[in-house]
C-alpha cells in the first residue's frame, strides 16, 4: 500500500520538517534538485539544451539548483524566471545569488530557441487560483515548444488535491515528486498532463553536522525520523559545548565512501587554482588519521572534473586565500560536497611535497594582495606523499585521550621525511584540546614507496611518558587492504569492529 498526499498534508509535512524536525528549506530543496538529478541522469544526455522556466517561489528555487547541478555536469542550461510574483523565499534567492556568481544565462525575455527539454519550475503543489495573466501566456508557449517536457512536483496549473486543471496547465511528459505521489497528479484531469509520474524519495539517511564543527564533532547519521529527533538534539548539544554555536546543517549520507579533498588557492583578482586531492578515508569517528596524496582510486578525468568543480565552487563564493573543498565518493565514481574548510588543514604538507608549492607562503602572498605566482598550468602532480598523525590516546581504549608528560622523545629524519610537531622532552600534553601532538609526513616516487617509507619511519618513533596511536598506524600501515588501496571511510571499523 502507497499512501498519496493532499497539498495541505504536503505543505504540513514541509512546515513541520522545518519548524518541528530542524530541517532548513533550503536543505529540502537540495534534496529535492538532487532526485531531479538523478533522473536527468539517468535519462537524458549531457549534451541537451535545457531550459528553466521558475518563479519566485520555493518551487522555482528547485529548479534553480536543480539547473546548477546540471551546468556541474555539463548540460547546458538557460534560465527564464516570470518575475510577476514579488514574494522570493531566503532559499529562491540562495540559489540564484550562487548561479549569478557562476554566471548563469538567466534570459531577459521569452526565448525563441529550440531546447530538447523544458523544466517547468513555476507553481507547486500550493496553487489554488486559476492560472492568468503573464504565467497563462508562458505556459501556452511552453506547450506549443518541442521538446520534452518535465515537471518539478506538480505541473503548473493542476491543483495538487483535486485535480482540476486552474485555467490551464503545463503539459509535462514527466512529472518528478517529492516524498509521495500527490492526489491530484492520479485524478483526471490532472492526470493527463502529468505524463509519467516519477515518485522520488528525498527523507532518509542524512548527515546530522554542526555549522562550526570540526574534528567529527557535532556529527551523526539518522536513518528514520525517530532517530534523527534524537540525534539531532545529540549533535547539537555536542555543537554548543564544543563551539558555543548551536547551527547545524544537513546533506545526503553516501554510504561507504571515500574521503576526498581538493586543495584551492585563490586571490583577490579573480584567480583560483587548485593542486590535486587528498585521499583522507581512513578515519575514526569521522577524525583523519591517514591523508595521501594522490588519490589512487580517482582516474585523470574524474581528478580533472574534481579540481574544476572545487574552482567553479571558489569562485561562486567569491573565495581569498588557501582552502580546501571536500567530497565524498561513491563507490560508482560520484562524488558529493561536503564542506568547504576555509582554512590551512593538517594534512597540507601532502600538496605541498607533490605539488612543489609552498602554501604557506602562497597564503601570506594572498593575504599582502598579491596575486597567485602559480597558474594552473604550472600544477603538476608528482609522485606520491602520506601523511600519519600521531595522538596521545590509546586506541585499546577506544581511543581514549592520553595527556600527560613526555619523558622521552625520538622522532624520525631523512630525505622524504617531514615532522611537524610543538613537544619535546619533559612537554606536558594539555587534556583540553585535541590529542594529536605531531605529524609524520613522507614522500616517494610512488604509493608502494611511501607505504614503506612510512612503516619505516614510524618504526623509529619513541615516545615515553603517554601512550599513543604510534603501533596502531604501524598495523594499519601493515594491512593487505589499506596497501593496495582499499580504502573506505569505514576502513577502520571493518576491520576493527571492537574499537
Amino acid at each position: 500500500m502507497r499512501y498519496v498526499a493532499s497539498r495541505e498534508e504536503m505543505q504540513n509535512i514541509d512546515a513541520y520538517s522545518i519548524n518541528n524536525v530542524g530541517i532548513p528549506g533550503i536543505v529540502l530543496m537540495e534534496k529535492a534538485a538532487l532526485a531531479l538529478e538523478e533522473v536527468f541522469l539517468e535519462r537524458i544526455p549531457t549534451d541537451s539544451r535545457v531550459l528553466i522556466v521558475t518563479e519566485k517561489g520555493n518551487n522555482g528555487g528547485d529548479g534553480l539548483a536543480l539547473g546548477r547541478l546540471l551546468l556541474e555536469e555539463g548540460y547546458t542550461v538557460d534560465f527564464y524566471e516570470i518575475g510577476v510574483i514579488p514574494h522570493d523565499s531566503d532559499s529562491h534567492q540562495i540559489q540564484k545569488h550562487i548561479l549569478e556568481q557562476m554566471e548563469a544565462d538567466f534570459l531577459m525575455k521569452f526565448p525563441d530557441e529550440e531546447y530538447d527539454v523544458i523544466v517547468d519550475a513555476i507553481f507547486g503543489v500550493g496553487l489554488k487560483r486559476e492560472v492568468a495573466g503573464r504565467h497563462r501566456e508562458v505556459i501556452e508557449r511552453l506547450n506549443q515548444m518541442e521538446a520534452l517536457k518535465v515537471a518539478v512536483d506538480v505541473p503548473s496549473g493542476v491543483d495538487a488535491s483535486a485535480g482540476q486543471i486552474l485555467g490551464i496547465a503545463f503539459e509535462a511528459d514527466i512529472t518528478v515528486t517529492f516524498g509521495l505521489p500527490k492526489v491530484g497528479l492520479l485524478l483526471y484531469p490532472g492526470a493527463d498532463v502529468s505524463g509519467e509520474v516519477i515518485v522520488k524519495e528525498i527523507g532518509f539517511p542524512v548527515m546530522i553536522k554542526a555549522s562550526a564543527g570540526g574534528g567529527g564533532k557535532g556529527m551523526r547519521v539518522a536513518g528514520n525520523e525517530q532517530e534523527f529527533a534524537k540525534l539531532f538534539e545529540t549533535a547539537q548539544q555536542e555543537s554548543v559545548h564544543s563551539f558555543s554555536d548551536n547551527t547545524m546543517y544537513l546533506e545526503r549520507f553516501v554510504e561507504n565512501p571515500r574521503h576526498v579533498e581538493v586543495q584551492i588557492l585563490a586571490d583577490k583578482y579573480g584567480n583560483v587554482v587548485h593542486l590535486g586531492e587528498r585521499d583522507c578515508s581512513v578515519q575514526r569517528r569521522h577524525q583523519k588519521m591517514i591523508e595521501e596524496s594522490p588519490c589512487i582510486a580517482i582516474s585523470d578525468d574524474l581528478r580533472k572534473k574534481m579540481g574544476e568543480t572545487a574552482v567553479r565552487a571558489a569562485k561562486a563564493a567569491g573565495y581569498e586565500s588557501a582552502g580546501t573543498i571536500e567530497f565524498l565518493l561513491d563507490q560508482s565514481g560520484e562524488f558529493y560536497f561536503m564542506e568547504m574548510n576555509t582554512r590551512i588543514q593538517v594534512e597540507h604538507p601532502v600538496t605541498e611535497f607533490v605539488s612543489g608549492v609552498d602554501l604557506i607562503k602562497e597564503q601570506i602572498c594572498i593575504a599582502a594582495g598579491e596575486p597567485l605566482s602559480v597558474q594552473q598550468k604550472d600544477i603538476e602532480i608528482r609522485g606520491h606523499a602520506m601523511e600519519c598523525r600521531i595522538n596521545a590516546e590509546d586506541p585499546e581504549r577506544h581511543f581514549m585521550p592520553c595527556p600527560g608528560k613526555i619523558t622521552d622523545l625520538h622522532l624520525p629524519g631523512g630525505n622524504g621525511i617531514r615532522v611537524d610537531t610543538a613537544v619535546y622532552n619533559d612537554y606536558a600534553i594539555p587534556p583540553y584540546y585535541d590529542s594529536m601532538i605531531a605529524k609524520i609526513i613522507v614522500y616517494d616516487k610512488d604509493r608502494r614507496s611511501a607505504i614503506r617509507k612510512m612503516i619505516s619511519a614510524l618504526g623509529e618513533v619513541a615516545i615515553e611518558g603517554v601512550k599513543t596511536n604510534v603501533d596502531f598506524l604501524y598495523e594499519l600501515l601493515n594491512q593487505p587492504d589499506f596497501q593496495e588501496g582499499n580504502i573506505t571511510t569505514d576502513f577502520i571499523p571493518q576491520h576493527y569492529p571492537d574499537l
